[in-house]
């Protein structure tokens, strides 16, 4: 199988481009910003996206990597030394005397803060926060000076960084990408021979936007076992909880319980906003546990619920997303049979063999197309004028059992529905 990944398609989608071009609408108004990730994104690819969309506009921009600036320094003398800048004599090699220094670009774009130690980071920020009260100090006298844009890890920096303002924007990753782009990802995906057959790539493009939440990394990791009973795609949710390191106790820890479980959209639609995490659950947002889309609101990972061992609320999950997928088929395919016996036999056809007692609604005995697939199974297998219809009694059998399980809240394994789904196309010629 040509394993083209949703992630790999990921940083090209709207979404992402959308974020990106508020950051640099945010530095054309002359706003620092940072722009807060969950750990899972890449933020060097955001980097790069964002220099080369600033490029683009003509600006004169520079890439700073802390990690690499001298530790003996103030923070300000290192940044001038990594920008080259000749300071004044006699002047104190402060940020704002930075500031004001000649040859500085037009936007320093910061990276590699996640990579400090808690103190240092947090000097870092603190002097980032006099920058944007300079930048402040220069936009009132008429002035404009270098802006910075940083991405970093909104679990370790959310808590400590400035509040937005005039001079300083902060943007959030959140609520990308929505279900419906994730659903446009995955036919991008199947497009590029993700999938081994049309049946696969229906199931992946109807299943995958629906459980992985904001996860795109997560959606490929869960790909291949989509085709599998429930019981290994539960194992490999537990296996992607330990690469992101939930375990149980760390789970409870941070208060993921079934009450909060019940009360987390409630939570969410108390101050809902498509730009930025509530902010009851901006920690567990960081941490990659609480998602958010417009079609599924605020949900907890999947992953994380498997290791907390919520079964039900695992099945539901896909069982709404299946549902989607198969009910209205299933539907279809019963009116077309309806459909076929009512031209074949008449409009009496489903009541003309059976007793009153078989008539179980008023809806039945006024219309054919009202017959349901149990009333269906019933009279294919008793009417014996219906015998030569027979080749199409086990897929009403199929379609029976599929609709009872899914009108039961269960969910259908990949292979009960691939059958299915087969054997309606062989045998829809019988339906014309």
């Amino acid at each position: 199988m040509n394993t083209v990944s949703i992630l790999s398609l990921f940083y090209g989608s709207a979404s992402v481009h959308k974020i990106i071009d508020s950051v640099i609408e945010d530095i054309c108004d002359g706003r620092n910003v940072f722009l807060l990730l969950t750990e899972e994104i890449d933020r060097m690819h955001i980097s790069s996206h964002v220099f080369n969309a600033l490029y683009r506009k003509e600006f004169i921009v520079e890439k700073v990597d802390v990690s690499e600036i001298e530790e003996s320094l103030s923070l300000a003398d290192a940044l001038g030394q990594r920008l080259q800048i000749t300071w004044e004599q006699g002047k104190e090699r402060t940020i704002g005397n930075l500031l004001n220094s000649d040859g500085l670009p037009e936007v320093i774009i910061l990276e590699g803060l996640e990579t400090l130690e808690d103190g240092i980071a947090r000097n870092w920020i603190k002097m980032l926060d006099q920058w944007v009260q300079q930048i402040k100090t220069s936009h009132d006298a008429g002035a404009r000076s270098t802006l910075f844009f940083t991405a970093i890890p909104a679990m370790r920096f959310f808590q400590n960084i400035p509040n937005p303002g005039p001079s300083l924007s902060l943007r959030w990753w959140w609520g990308i990408p929505s279900t419906l782009e994730t659903q446009c990802l995955c036919r991008a995906c199947i497009e590029n021979g993700a999938t081994e057959g049309k049946l696969q790539a229906q199931w992946v493009e109807s299943i995958v936007p629906g459980i992985i939440g904001n996860d795109v990394d997560f959606g490929s990791f869960i790909l291949e076992a989509l085709y599998e009973p429930m019981e290994a795609i539960e194992t490999r949710l537990i296996e992607y909880a330990h690469k992101r390191s939930w375990k149980e106790e760390i789970l409870k820890k941070w208060g993921i319980d079934e009450t909060f479980c019940r009360s987390i959209k409630t939570i969410a639609t108390d101050s809902i906003s498509p730009l930025m995490p509530p902010p009851k659950l901006r920690e567990l947002w960081s941490k990659g546990i609480v998602s958010w889309t417009p079609e599924n609101g605020a949900e907890i990972h999947l992953a994380a619920i498997a290791v907390l061992g919520w079964k039900n609320e695992i099945r539901h999950r896909f069982w709404r997303e299946q549902a989607k997928l198969l009910l209205p088929v299933i539907d279809s395919l019963r009116i077309h049979i309806c459909e076929k016996m009512t031209s074949e036999y008449g409009d009496n056809w489903h009541t003309r063999y059976c007793t009153p007692s078989n008539i179980q609604t008023t809806e039945l005995q006024e219309s054919p197309l009202a017959c349901e697939w149990g009333y269906l199974e019933y009279i294919f297998k008793t009417v014996h004028a219906f015998r030569k219809q027979n080749s199409l009694l086990s897929l009403i059998m199929q379609a029976r059992s599929i609709r009872n399980k899914l009108a039961h809240y269960q969910t259908i394994d990949y292979f009960i529905y691939a059958k299915f789904i087969k054997e309606y196309q062989a045998k829809a010629r019988l339906l014309l």
